[in-house]
């Protein structure tokens, strides 16, 4: 199995709590996001507060996320 199947076949059934990212912790994540980008030359972005976030996601059931790290990279860097 390569890695696009196993990224295909994968579920996840995962349930979160409503507290707000915030103070120290959002400050520490955009730090750390920041520092990441700069030695990975990745796309992340930390997005909050979207109110369907995965929605019906095809990857499994999420509850109650509203907040999530988005990492884009070349298809390259995966071989």
């Amino acid at each position: 199995m390569d890695i696009y199947e196993i990224v295909k076949a994968r579920h996840s059934v995962r349930s979160y709590t409503d507290k707000k990212i915030e103070g120290e912790i959002l400050d520490n994540l955009n730090a750390e996001i920041e520092e990441c980008v700069k030695e990975s030359k990745l796309n992340i972005q930390l997005i909050l507060n979207e109110e369907k976030a995965f929605g019906k996601s095809h990857y499994g059931n999420f509850k109650n996320c509203k907040n999530y790290i988005l990492i884009i990279g070349d298809k390259k860097c995966l071989t």
